[in-house]
């Protein structure tokens, strides 16, 4: 009993992030028992693992990931641990005995599951950690306070913000960047706000604001079809030698599942024919020929395709582009069906919730909206896999500067 009672206080006097190593890119840490339900789902392939095991766990409950592959943490005294490995040998994979691999003296116990996959897990230290491969079981065993996750100074700074007051905390971390996120519950939604050590390039210059002003939406031309749309203030499309002919905001727009690239519309300051002809002479320094004015759409729309060597350089794609002038707006993209799309469905866009944004101040660095954030998201929520998994309908977020810090708000609205 003394030695269960000691192991049980060394347990619950050890920091859970002890042994969670540096590689990790994301960890949901659950906190309330009460909202264990509304994120697990979101992860099917530990749902039943996890709620079988609930009351033998300890909160707050972490879920990690690693190379997109997920894994079940916790801390368990003696008398969970026991009531777990019976679970797991009685309950949840009954039909085989575990194979056993040993690993600098700890256990890896591999239960066979559907699939042909093996669900891999072990005790040590005090801790229970599962999932559906074991290459960070053995990472775990390797890790200490000197080098796991907030080892590095820039991510225990940022997690000195996190609060365990609230329902979970969201971590992702990579070799550039840390954000963690305090998480909300409130019906179908999901509240986030995060801070983050990623930097975001400058703002443009903009004559026509001050800290007091703010930005207005130009909503005319939004396009009547819309998956997903990003409000950029601190960048555009385009490369930073001809940023200053062009205001900010900047827009990026996803009209069909099969677009191949968005379509970004890029507000000019001066005459659209100025513009014109600083591109057709930067064209003839590439390839030394004007664009081509035959492709002419509804009537009298004029696509204009770039080279390669000027989508590359110009407007960073890996391919020519298509231009178009439009309403005081350079529309460019890499996808011209979808871009003749656009210019036919244009000018009945409605706002269509009550968190779309009216006005964005100069602190804003980006707004982003996606009806299906599994496929279309912005380039920096690539990394934010738990998110993708996590968002089942409507997705809002937004990121600012405030206080000299960067901060991150996102709305799930599932």
């Amino acid at each position: 009993m003394f030695q269960k009672l000691s192991h049980d206080k060394g347990v619950f006097e050890t920091d859970i992030y002890t042994h969670i190593p540096s590689e990790v890119t994301g960890i949901l840490q659950i906190n309330k028992e009460k909202s264990l339900k509304a994120f697990t789902v979101s992860f099917p392939e530990l749902e039943d693992i996890i709620f079988s095991a609930e009351g033998s766990l300890t909160y707050p409950i972490l879920i990690a990931e690693h190379k997109k592959d997920l894994y079940i943490i916790s801390k368990v005294t003696s008398e969970q641990e026991s009531r777990i490995r019976s679970l797991l040998k009685n309950t949840l994979f009954p039909s085989f005995a575990p194979k056993v691999r040993i690993y600098k003296d700890v256990k890896i116990l591999f239960y066979p599951a559907n699939d042909n996959r093996f669900f891999s897990c072990m005790f040590y230290q005090g801790f229970f950690i599962g999932g559906y491969n074991y290459t960070l079981l053995e990472s775990f065993v390797d890790t200490d306070a000197s080098n796991n996750i907030f080892s590095k100074k820039q991510a225990a700074e940022i997690a000195k913000k996190i609060k365990t007051s609230y329902d979970a905390n969201l971590y992702f971390n990579n070799s550039t960047f840390f954000t963690a996120f305090n998480i909300d519950l409130e019906g179908n939604q999901m509240e986030l706000a995060g801070f983050t050590n990623n930097t975001f390039s400058d703002n443009w210059p903009n004559e026509v604001t001050s800290e007091n002003d703010s930005i207005a939406i130009d909503y005319s031309i939004f396009p009547d079809s819309l998956i997903s749309y990003t409000i950029n203030t601190d960048a555009a499309s385009i490369s930073s030698s001809l940023i200053c002919l062009f205001n900010a905001p900047s827009y990026g727009f996803i009209l069909n599942k099969n677009q191949k690239s968005p379509i970004y519309a890029l507000k000019y300051m001066q005459d659209r024919f100025d513009i014109y002809n600083h591109l057709n002479k930067l064209e003839v320094n590439y390839i030394q020929r004007k664009f081509s004015t035959r492709d002419v759409v509804l009537g009298n729309q004029h696509i204009y395709m770039t080279s390669e060597q000027m989508g590359r350089e110009v407007f960073h794609h890996n391919s020519p582009v298509y231009l178009s002038f439009y309403k005081n707006y350079l529309l460019v993209s890499a996808d011209r069906e979808t871009l003749v799309q656009y210019l036919k469905e244009n000018g009945q866009y409605k706002i269509k919730t009550a968190f779309d944004p009216i006005n964005i101040s100069p602190q804003t660095i980006s707004l982003f909206f996606s009806n299906n954030i599994q496929e279309f998201y912005p380039e920096y929520l690539t990394n934010y896999f738990l998110i993708q998994k996590m968002a089942k309908g409507q997705t809002y977020i937004k990121t600012y500067t405030e206080d000299g810090e960067k901060k991150i708000e996102i709305l799930l609205n599932n």
